[in-house]
């Protein structure tokens, strides 16, 4: 079995209508999402652990283990290419906003600095 490099990965994702995500068991965060969204690839994604938060309200979701509902996303995504592709540009505006590199930075400054002893806090500091 060889191994497909990510970056030739990354372009099968973005030739795709959609990428489906349909995940059985609690998966905190699907970085398979992030990546399609990166490629403004909608996803459909099962209501499963961290999946419909990292899709954002643009992907299309089913039940976990609902074939049918599952199969109505894809048909959704056949019989509407352009609505598909409208998903995907909007999932990759949301992922660029509320995953992006700098707000994770951002957050991690800010939740140091919560955990910071006020002890360590000098009057010169203040």
């Amino acid at each position: 079995m060889s191994r497909i490099p990510q970056k030739e990965v990354l372009l099968k994702v973005q030739d795709a209508l959609a990428l489906i995500a349909p995940s059985r068991w609690q998966e905190p965060a699907g970085y398979v999402v992030l990546e399609a969204s990166s490629v403004q690839t909608c996803s459909i994604v099962s209501k499963m652990g961290g999946l419909s938060e990292v899709g954002g309200p643009h992907s299309l979701f089913f039940e976990n283990e609902d074939a049918e509902e599952l199969a109505k996303c894809m048909r959704y995504c056949l019989d509407n290419p352009d609505e598909a592709l409208n998903r995907g540009f909007q999932s990759s505006q949301y992922v660029a906003e509320k995953f992006s590199v700098a707000r994770a930075v951002n957050r991690l400054l800010e939740v140091c600095s919560e955990l910071t002893p006020k002890a360590l806090v000098t009057k010169s500091d203040t």
